[in-house]
């Protein structure tokens, strides 16, 4: 289900333009904040970032 919280997830990495510089802003884990992005894309049924080994984009 999608909350408040997803989104604000999703803008800091957007913001941000990385999950890792991301992460401390939202007070997670590079990898706990990945796999909240993960399962928000799942709920959406959408890719919203295309990975690549250097950087994250928006779909």
């Amino acid at each position: 289900m999608l909350n408040i919280a997803d989104l604000f997830l999703f803008e800091q990495v957007v913001k941000y333009g990385s999950f890792t510089k991301a992460a401390p802003h939202t007070y997670m884990t590079t990898p706990a904040l990945t796999h909240r992005i993960t399962e928000l894309e799942k709920t959406l049924n959408v890719q919203l970032f295309e990975r690549t080994e250097l950087r994250r984009a928006l779909a």
